[in-house]
């Protein structure tokens, strides 16, 4: 465009006549639509949205400004943070970035679960993994938690939902299952809700744990057996009248001087070891240990363990 047009124009845009015809009421700049001017001088504009702004003469003749901050805001957005609202795309995005390092960062405390695993973040970034989410989200809300529908699968399309924290703790690798059902849920129809009592649900699992280990055959009607008889049983605290253990003493010493001399008194693994064999040698045997004898039993742990 020629120089001097340019100077024209921008003449006239400075002359108060068109600064005057710009801010006439019901014109119009772009989103805003002036509405008059304050008791200041400044021209006040609706903006379609609804709100309202107020601009100098100076500001308005600048066209910088078409629509309010909020509609700045907006357009700003990206599409699916728009779709989401701001607090959901925030809490989506932090869990994305979560799932990345947890998957990625060997630095991460949960990486030998998740990364060092094989399992893999594959999303491009959090605007994809936030729009394959969108519609769990606008449907359920954002109260539950982000689960891999198969455990040792990927961070990946198809294999993402949005569970409750309970049905989250449900779906691990540890979780006990009896003929495919959680044991949480076995729990919850024999009447016990195992949140209502975490210290009788860890009784429970433990027993269920060890019969497992041992070869019996679970199953829904053993395990509320097993839950009737854990809330049956009374659990006594001994935490108050338990007395405190006596030391071992074998010929008029101490077990720990024992093994300090032969240099694994400070070891916790060889005392409880000793303890039990000198325990078991009098309750069951019947027979008194002498000094050497529990001092070659300690030397014998040791040395299958490799602590001596």
């Amino acid at each position: 465009m020629d120089t001097e047009v340019v100077y024209r124009i921008g003449s006239t845009l400075n002359k108060p006549e068109t600064k005057a015809v710009l801010s006439e009421a019901g014109m119009r700049h772009g989103r805003l639509t002036v509405s008059g001017r304050n008791a200041l001088g400044n021209v006040v504009l609706r903006c379609d949205c609804g709100e309202t702004i107020r601009l100098s003469s100076n500001q308005l003749m600048s066209g910088k400004h078409y629509q309010c901050e909020s509609c700045d805001k907006w357009h700003r957005k990206t599409p699916a943070h728009r779709l989401v609202g701001t607090s959901a795309y925030r809490s989506l995005v932090s869990r994305y970035h979560g799932a990345k390092d947890r998957c990625s960062n060997q630095d991460n405390v949960a990486y030998k679960s998740y990364g060092g695993r094989g399992i893999r973040c594959e999303f491009d970034g959090a605007e994809e993994y936030v729009r394959y989410l969108a519609p769990a989200v606008l449907t359920y809300g954002i109260g539950g938690q982000v689960d891999r529908i198969d455990n040792d699968g990927h961070y990946a399309v198809g294999n993402l939902r949005i569970i409750s924290a309970k049905d989250n703790g449900r779906n691990r690798r540890t979780t006990i299952l009896i003929d495919g059902v959680p044991l949480g849920e076995i729990c919850e129809s024999a009447g016990f809700n195992p949140m209502d009592d975490l210290k009788m649900y860890a009784r429970i699992s433990e027993r269920v744990r060890y019969r497992i280990g041992a070869g019996d055959e679970m199953s829904a009607s053993i395990i509320k057996d097993i839950v009737r008889h854990a809330r049956e049983t009374p659990v006594v605290s001994g935490t108050n009248t338990r007395a405190k253990r006596q030391p071992v003493v074998v010929d008029g010493r101490t077990l720990r001087d024992i093994l300090e001399e032969v240099g694994l008194g400070n070891n916790k693994a060889v005392y409880n070891s000793t303890r039990m064999r000198i325990s078991y040698c009098r309750n069951i045997d019947k027979q008194e240990p002498w000094v050497e004898i529990v001092q070659s039993w300690a030397l014998d742990y040791a040395k299958a363990r490799g602590l001596a």
